[in-house]
């Protein structure tokens, strides 16, 4: 399972999210297949990605089931 996530809205009105480093990649992945145009800002720790023309609920949805999804494990032959 993924780590749970929170969509937030920052001061212009633009929903983003905060990714622990350790899961952006399948997290870039994840969001690639939705087909939402997103914005990535690196940090140290954590990674913020910003939906812009989005809203909350439809990005929790999206962040639900990508929590709710299996992680691939290095080697997982699903990947092939």
């Amino acid at each position: 399972m993924h780590p749970h996530l929170v969509a937030e809205v920052d001061s212009e009105g633009h929903v983003f999210v905060s990714v622990p480093a350790e899961s952006l990649w399948e997290f870039v992945e994840y969001v690639s297949f939705q087909r939402l145009n997103s914005h990535y800002h690196y940090g140290t720790t954590h990674f913020t990605v910003v939906f812009p023309n989005q809203d909350p609920e439809t990005i929790q949805r999206l962040l639900n089931d990508w929590a709710s999804s299996l992680a691939h494990e290095p080697g997982d032959a699903s990947l092939a």
